[in-house]
């Protein structure tokens, strides 16, 4: 297959294409069937002729990818007492900081174009403020927490590679590598996450008209593949995941109005096990109980599917439990399962409205400086409040039409 669409010289800074740096080494072969333009003051890839559903728009080999195996392994090494959910990032951002430093770096130019972006222009999570920082850490304190580790791990880190220790990065530089990475990250379809030259120009779009793919070889290069009729001049999207704002925000500094994916509650409903370790739990339903999605247009807030989940889930649990669910029948297992879930709409909807300050101070601070992050991040908090409000009245619903039928 050959490497379609890789471009010549990027700049990815200040929403421009202006050419800077040849973003890939000059031997490099390529065809260029995507080009980057900025519509609308966006910046973003657009396929120079058409396509066909399932042909491959760009290809950008495993060698050009900023990842693991291209990260010098004394970083890989450093990094080995990261906690998980902080190792990716770290030795990402760590990367891009070796990079930095190294003239004779295989990926100079694509640094070079990296460099062109300041903190202030992607204004992710790791650059928000204090106040920023609290609204998230009510629905998303996994990302505050692993962002927190994040910056330890690539300070510990920089204390071991040569490069680094000679150059120490201030906290200011790796805030800014661990932002980029955030925004600009992708994750194979064989789990790893990369920086992909190119293909970290694609926009988000909950309709995409692309997906990353990972080739069949294993190895790790990844493609673009139209996911439909792509026509010459239109721009290529792809989906970044089920991200409710909040996520949107804190990962790539923007979000999505009307967006139908509401927010995370922050629960792992798998922590219910019934004792009967030998009946095997449903594995579909793991997913769907972990950290579930609570939308607006959903019975009490969350979908069927995680109420059936839970509804299973919970039946096994009072069967190993008798006593402590008297009648034990349909009805009250149904409320049951709605107890369960608004206890948790219940908490966090009082965590959240304690911030009510924070938030206005937020919101009057980002529209006094045109910070539409700021102002997004408002509006999602005031948005998950109405969600988290419309699961509690739909539970006292269903309690106030039970409490009937026992009359």
């Amino acid at each position: 297959m050959r490497p379609a669409a890789v471009l010549a010289a990027l700049s990815l800074g200040q929403q421009s294409c202006e050419h800077h740096q040849p973003a890939f080494p000059p031997t490099y072969d390529h065809e260029a069937n995507v080009t980057c333009a900025v519509t609308d003051g966006r910046r973003g890839l657009h396929a120079s002729r058409e396509f066909r559903s399932g042909e491959v728009v760009a290809h950008v080999p495993e060698h050009l990818h900023l990842w693991e195996p291209t990260i010098p392994a004394a970083i890989r090494h450093a990094a080995a007492d990261c906690p998980p959910g902080a190792y990716a990032n770290a030795v990402l951002a760590a990367g891009v900081l070796e990079a930095r430093r190294d003239p004779d770096a295989r990926f100079r130019g694509f640094i070079a174009a990296l460099v062109q972006i300041t903190a202030p222009s992607i204004n992710n999570l790791p650059v928000f403020s204090a106040d920023h920082r609290t609204i998230v850490n009510v629905t998303r304190p996994d990302l505050i927490g692993s962002q927190q580790n994040a910056v330890e791990c690539v300070r510990n880190i920089s204390a071991q590679v040569p490069r680094l220790k000679d150059q120490t990065p201030a906290l200011g530089e790796i805030l800014w590598s661990l932002a980029i990475v955030n925004s600009r990250a992708i994750r194979s379809t064989v789990g790893r996450w990369a920086l992909v030259p190119v293909l970290d120009l694609v926009n988000h779009d909950f309709e995409p008209n692309v997906e990353v793919r990972t080739a069949e070889s294993g190895h790790g290069a990844m493609y673009l593949q139209a996911t439909r009729d792509i026509g010459a001049g239109e721009e290529l999207l792809r989906s970044y995941g089920d991200l409710s704002n909040t996520d949107l925000l804190a990962l790539y500094g923007f979000s999505v109005q009307s967006n139908p994916r509401g927010m995370v509650m922050p629960y792992d409903f798998n922590l219910i096990q019934p004792e009967d370790k030998g009946v095997p739990s449903d594995v579909s339903c793991t997913p769907v109980l972990r950290w579930p999605m609570l939308a607006g247009d959903a019975v009490a807030g969350y979908t069927s599917e995680m109420v059936s989940c839970l509804y299973a889930r919970l039946s096994r649990y009072y069967l190993d439990h008798p006593g402590e669910m008297v009648p034990f029948d349909a009805d009250n297992l149904q409320l049951k399962t709605f107890e369960s879930l608004v206890g948790l709409c219940k908490a966090k909807h009082k965590q959240l409205s304690q911030l009510h300050d924070v938030i206005n101070r937020v919101r009057q601070h980002g529209q006094k400086i045109g910070d539409l992050v700021a102002v997004g991040l408002a509006d999602s908090a005031v948005a998950d409040l109405r969600i988290m409000q419309a699961c509690i009245d739909a539970y006292q619903r269903a309690a106030d039409a039970q409490a009937k039928q026992e009359l």
